[in-house]
């Protein structure tokens, strides 16, 4: 490993988890893909991952890859069960499912427990510059937006 990687485990496999997956195996400079989460921890049931990337059933078992950073992209149910885990273990989260901080005192928590192991809790814009580009066009004119999402079940 070069002393410049970083190493980033995924928390679940979903459309968001495949997608984010694929970028990580894709590009690999500064980067070490370490590991996924998901509900059933099979590797069969993810076809696309190398070898070389583990795939676990429990938040213990991906902390014991040794990831520097564990990028959530399983929901706010998800972020809630284990950011609290992964920040008192001094791992970095990223949070995608961003909607779960707008829970009563979920923030605050997560923040003190950053700031006690020295870890950080990274929220991307993603959303925001959505909802920014959407103020503009509102500036422009617009006035009305139809979003449609469609997900499996399970999802």
């Amino acid at each position: 490993m070069n002393t410049h990687d970083i190493t980033v485990a995924v928390i679940g496999y979903g459309a968001i988890g495949q997608a984010l997956c694929a970028q990580l195996i894709a590009n690999t400079q500064g980067t070490r893909f370490v590991g996924v989460l998901t509900r059933s921890g099979q590797k069969q049931l993810c076809p696309d991952l190398p070898s070389s990337v583990a795939v676990v059933a429990s938040i213990d078992e991906l902390i014991s890859l040794g990831p520097d950073i564990v990028v959530e992209a399983a929901g706010q149910d998800a972020l809630v069960a284990f950011a609290p885990v992964l920040l008192d273990a001094r791992k970095d989260v990223m949070a995608i499912s961003t909607g779960a901080l707008a829970r009563p005192g979920f923030l605050d928590d997560l923040l003190a427990r950053a700031r006690h192991s020295g870890a950080r809790l990274v929220v991307p814009a993603g959303a925001i510059a959505g909802l920014d580009g959407l103020g503009a066009h509102r500036i422009a004119g617009l006035t009305s937006v139809v979003y449609t999402s469609v997900k499996p079940p399970i999802a």
